[in-house]
């Protein structure tokens, strides 16, 4: 099953596909996300997805809630963005909330 993952053998390690195509999303949310594309968010979260889904294939499942947590803080994000990317007006005790729930999440994981 998992051999038509199997890119190639590069440095003695095994690449995978879906491993390709979660760094391809992860580095265009990035240049989305400094361009203040909205389409960062979209790729925010395929990237940990694909992620997520090679570390259950792999038995990492740590790294799977590390991706949750991902996943989750870019829908975050993707919500109190304002259409104009100027400073999102969250006040400080929702911030705060904010900031202990992902942090006991990511805990507690």
């Amino acid at each position: 099953m998992y051999e038509i993952w199997n890119v190639q053998t590069i440095f003695q390690r095994k690449i995978w596909w879906i491993e390709v195509f979660a760094i391809i999303a992860n580095l265009g949310f990035t240049v989305f996300y400094i361009r203040q594309s909205s389409w960062a968010f979209l790729l925010g979260v395929i990237g940990p997805i694909l992620l997520g889904f090679l570390s259950w294939s792999r038995k990492l499942y740590a790294d799977i809630a590390l991706q949750v947590f991902y996943v989750l803080i870019t829908i975050w994000g993707w919500l109190n963005l304002n259409t104009t990317w100027k400073e999102a007006n969250v006040d400080f005790t929702r911030h705060l909330i904010s900031i202990v729930l992902f942090l006991t999440i990511a805990m507690l994981s």
